[in-house]
């Protein structure tokens, strides 16, 4: 990854999120590593660091951040709006998905923007049952 691109994100990010610089830079990091490696798989992602430290110490720093870090959806979702072009009308999405991964049934509600043919989330939670609701 080119330095550039991580400093540029990095400033982004700092404007925008009053956290730690250390936070800073690793979630520029792992940002560009997906977007890089098409995938959200973590060994995949953590390939892509390049940043002179084993693969596996990369794994576990991301899957540290993963279970440890909490932040506010608030704060996430005025983010991804102000990345987006001003004077322009959006069209806000609510969509449920559920599917199973081994015995255990995943299903998510989630809020998004639609921008040019791609829905960016905004809020999500993931619901304690399988199947729709009963509201």
């Amino acid at each position: 990854m080119k330095q550039t691109y991580i400093k540029n994100l990095e400033q982004i990010l700092q404007q925008n999120f009053q956290w730690h610089k250390s936070r800073i830079k690793f979630l520029s990091l792992i940002i560009l590593a997906i977007l890089k490696a098409s995938t959200v798989n973590l060994s995949r992602v953590a390939v892509l660091f390049h940043n002179h430290t084993k693969v596996s110490s990369n794994y576990k720093r991301i899957q540290r951040f993963l279970r440890y870090f909490r932040f506010s959806y608030t704060l996430f979702a005025r983010f991804i709006i102000s990345l987006l072009p001003k004077g322009l009308k959006y069209i806000i999405t609510l969509d449920r998905t559920n599917w199973k991964f081994g015995r255990s049934n995943i299903n998510i509600l989630m809020l998004a923007v639609l921008y040019k043919d791609m829905s960016i989330p905004l809020f999500w939670e993931i619901l304690p049952k399988q199947g729709n609701s009963s509201a």
